[in-house]
This record gives C-alpha cells, structure tokens and sequence, in this order.
C-alpha cells in the first residue's frame, strides 16, 4: 500500500516519457486483514488512505471509532482501563450511586482513558519521529505521557476509593 504526502502533487514525467515514483510516497506493508473482496465496502478506500482533513463529519466519526477500535485490539494498557472502567460502572450499578457520585465516577473514568488515548498517540508519534532510534528526548516524551496516565489513574483510584468504600463498609456493617 502507498500513501501520498500531504500535499498530493501529481507522479512527475520523465523525459523519456514515463513516469518516475513522486519522492513523497511512503511505502507500506499491506496486510490480508486489510483488503477489501467486496466490489462495494463499507468504509470507502479514500477514507483508508487519507491525508488532510476530513470530507464529511461521518468520516470524522469513522476516523474516531476507528482509533478508539485500533488502541482497545492493540494496546494492553487501554484493554486495562476499559475493564476497570466496567467494574467501576457494575459495581455503581450494584451500588446504587447517587447522580453526583455519578459523575465523579465518570469525570475520573473520562480522565483516565483520554490521558491513556493521548500517551498511546504520543508513543505512536515518537516512535515515528525518532525512526527506532534511542533518543533520550524521545524516552522522556514516552515517560512523561506515561506519568500523566499514572496520575490519572492515582486520582481515579482516590475518587472511586470515596465513592465505593463508604458504601462497602456500609453493606459490611449491614450484615
């Protein structure tokens, strides 16, 4: 699979009259997974290959849901938020949270899961940046995302101990 640059200009002509590969063409593996054996997809091939902004406020969405599907199959640490964000969301449930406890609940899941999304997206651009290569600048983006994240996390972990345990220790006492 070839992707164009951002500015899309046109193959060059050769003087013999051929045309010569554009210089800002990136080479990608195509995967079988990838490939399309319908006549009509589902998701257009334009989407797919896109460079630039969005056409329509669907391609938006599809762009959106397509990264939410591609960090929750490909990054552990995303699978582990959403699962907790579950048990959060069951044991509320289970609970019976008043509204306000409601949304601190979900203000704290929020946090933690957008602060995972955008360290997943940093890593994803320093290790474009930086081809594979070690760079102490690139490793010190990487941590401090993935400090921002442990933050996140730290903070949910106290909003939800306020929340729950109160209510716990209350069903314990009960029986």
């Amino acid at each position: 699979m070839i992707l164009r640059g951002a500015f899309n200009k046109p193959k060059s002509k050769r003087a013999d009259g051929g045309s010569s590969k554009p210089t800002n063409l990136v080479e990608l593996p195509s995967h079988p997974r990838t490939r399309h054996t319908s006549n009509h997809p589902i998701v257009p091939a334009a989407w797919q290959k896109k460079t630039g902004r969005c056409a329509s406020l669907i391609e938006s969405f599809y762009h959106a849901f397509h990264g939410i599907y591609i960090a929750v199959k490909q990054e552990r640490n995303v699978r582990i938020h959403f699962c907790a964000a579950a048990v959060a969301t069951v044991l509320g449930v289970c609970l019976k949270l008043d509204p306000v406890s409601w949304l601190a609940l979900a203000l704290a899941i929020g946090l933690v899961i957008t602060a995972e999304f955008l360290n997943t997206a940093l890593e994803h651009l320093v290790d474009l940046a930086s081809r594979g290569q070690y760079h102490a600048s690139a490793r010190y983006a990487k941590d401090t995302a993935a400090g921002a994240v442990l933050i996140a996390s730290f903070i949910a972990l106290i909003t939800g101990s306020l929340i729950f345990l109160p209510r716990i220790v209350a069903l314990c006492h009960f029986w």
